[in-house]
């Protein structure tokens, strides 16, 4: 009997043994799973903080949609013309008339602004199309050994705008013959004009102006200028040159809009 005792109080200490192992177990476990939800957690937090630091530090250039402001540098879009162009020139070959375009609201040369009397090539060799003004001189040698003033290049090959041709250069050598002709073609393939319309498109058209030659019947916007021939005592000189010593301004004033003197 004592021994059969013995062995359930062993029994009994076994069992409650197992139990707090068991109980300490679980215990264990919910702790474990509690560290690893907190771990877990912590992580989620710290991930979190880091995308939000990637985004605030984004080194990607964003697209803005800002428009830019008045007077700033980014380069307009849609325009019919360079920023710096205030100007077109057409020159009608058939009419012998040159008309300004200024541009509209547009940027388009729809606005005519000025008409000029030329002479164009007597051989037709006044080249047809679109060209742009490049060199610019106030004196320029010119075919024939005359000279020419306020001559600007629109054209490869020798083509200029430029006054009357003058025999030297000086202002009271011009060839009045030559004058009196405007209106009709009569250079070596170069666009004469008066003094004043030279000097006008030598002032205020920069290198990079359109230049426009064609063909037409219709003068142009403006019409066809007419001038009287000017006389044999004053031949010399023309009569629109803005010149100080010109013998033209005796007779009457000269007033030039939109010429420098020099």
């Amino acid at each position: 009997m004592n021994k059969l005792a013995k062995n359930k109080g062993h029994r009994g200490l076994f069992v409650i043994l197992i139990v707090l192992m068991m109980s300490m177990l679980f215990s264990s476990c919910q702790i474990a799973e509690t560290v690893n939800e907190i771990k877990s957690d912590e992580w989620q937090s710290d991930t979190t903080n880091g995308n939000l630091e990637t985004e605030k530090f984004n080194t990607s250039t964003p697209k803005s949609t800002t428009k830019p402001k008045q007077g700033s540098t980014t380069k307009p879009q849609n325009t019919s013309k360079p920023v710096k162009d205030e100007y077109a020139i057409y020159v009608n070959k058939q009419q012998n008339v040159i008309t300004i375009y200024k541009a509209d609201s547009s940027n388009k040369f729809t606005i005519p602004y000025k008409v000029m009397l030329c002479s164009t090539g007597r051989a037709n060799n006044t080249p047809v199309g679109t060209f742009k003004i490049s060199d610019k001189y106030t004196w320029r040698p010119l075919v024939g050994g005359v000279y020419g003033q306020y001559a600007c290049r629109f054209a490869d090959g020798g083509f200029l705008f430029h006054s009357i041709p003058y025999t030297a250069q000086d202002k009271s050598t011009m060839k009045y013959g030559e004058y009196n002709k405007l209106g009709t073609a009569a250079s070596d393939g170069c666009v004469r004009l008066r003094v004043a319309d030279a000097k006008w498109i030598y002032d205020n058209c920069e290198s990079g102006t359109v230049v426009v030659v064609y063909e037409d019947s219709n003068p142009g916007p403006l019409g066809k200028p007419v001038f009287a021939p000017i006389p044999d005592d004053l031949a010399n000189w023309d009569p629109t040159d803005p010149d100080t010593r010109n013998p033209w301004k005796s007779i009457y004033p000269i007033s030039i809009k939109g010429v420098k003197n020099t």
